[in-house]
């Protein structure tokens, strides 16, 4: 379901109302840099850094992006809960050409996404289960929502794309382990292939469960992981 209020002027300020206030920072589960490539060449690259508090029921995951392209910049934040992920909240705050921010908050089995931008605001609903996915377009780090699949795979799964204001069914999950070439080095990795809207997607994860590499057919993104200095 989709609302669209227009014919109103937003301030840089009310774009920023987007980000939601993030839990206490814990634990860092995850952080790095991936290069990011279209159809094979460069276009920018993705920071991010994984942390948790709690444990068991009370455990939150909070992973935050910042996307540096060459027409802007995109700063995700994630808020996830339980041992199974389960997407809570999320936010997108984009600079540049196409600027404007996405709120979503969990509401029982609705995710209900708020957009502001110059031209308006944008209401809009996507269904939520308890294995939801929140995939959202160009955001490699989000991948690592599929780690838990290395211990058990689905037949399918929900997954939701705020940017891309659509939600879609994934199937067709295989797993394969293998040696691979990440940043220069041969890695032994654990790749989850999958199908979604438009074609593959591959998650690549070390032997530590790392997210490495992440690729959409689609869109025709790969992103790579940048070795630590």
């Amino acid at each position: 379901m989709v609302l669209r209020m227009t014919a109103r002027i937003l301030t840089t300020a009310a774009l920023a109302t987007a980000a939601f206030v993030a839990p206490a920072r814990g634990q860092t589960v995850d952080q790095g840099v991936f290069q990011l490539f279209v159809n094979g060449q460069p276009v920018g690259s993705e920071e991010f850094v994984i942390q948790r508090t709690g444990s068991g029921a009370a455990q939150t995951t909070l992973a935050r992006g910042t996307l540096t392209l060459r027409e802007g910049t995109v700063m995700t934040q994630l808020q996830v809960t339980g041992p199974g992920l389960t997407v809570y909240r999320y936010s997108v705050q984009i600079t540049g050409g196409d600027a404007r921010s996405i709120n979503v908050a969990r509401t029982g089995d609705r995710l209900q996404a708020r957009t502001v931008a110059p031209w308006g605001e944008e209401l809009r609903e996507y269904r939520a289960t308890v294995g939801t996915l929140l995939l959202d377009r160009g955001v490699a780090h989000h991948y690592f929502l599929l780690r838990p699949f290395l211990d058990r795979l689905p037949n399918t799964a929900h997954a939701v794309s705020p940017l891309a204001e659509s939600e879609e069914t994934l199937s067709g999950f295989e797993l394969e382990t293998g040696t691979r070439e990440v940043g220069g080095e041969a890695t032994e990795v654990r790749i989850i292939r999958l199908r979604g809207r438009g074609g593959a997607r591959e998650a690549w994860f070390d032997s530590s469960g790392r997210l490495v590499r992440a690729s959409d057919e689609a869109s025709g993104l790969v992103a790579e992981r940048i070795p630590s200095a």
